[in-house]
């Protein structure tokens, strides 16, 4: 459940976007939203919490992302080397 906090919220966005265009990726802060709405399940969502914590979802969303990459590579190293077997 979203619960808006229209004050603050666009401000907060704005500066969240802003923050990751010029020293991450969108594509990084998406990754990091998305677990935490995960994690929060049913309880409501806001943007403002959100904000307080980023930094420790963004870690996440990083680290996830290079043992993802690192995982593809290891599946095409050992593809490579059955490849040379034959």
């Amino acid at each position: 459940m979203y619960i808006p906090d229209s004050p603050r919220e666009d401000a907060i966005a704005v500066s969240l976007m802003t923050y990751h265009k010029k020293n991450y990726d969108i594509d990084t802060l998406v990754e990091a939203l998305d677990m935490y709405v995960k994690e929060l399940g049913h309880k409501p969502a806001l943007l403002l919490e959100f904000s307080l914590v980023v930094h420790d979802y963004r870690q996440r969303a990083i680290q996830e992302r290079r043992l993802r990459e690192e995982y593809k590579h290891v599946l095409k190293m050992t593809e490579e080397l059955m490849k040379g077997r034959d």
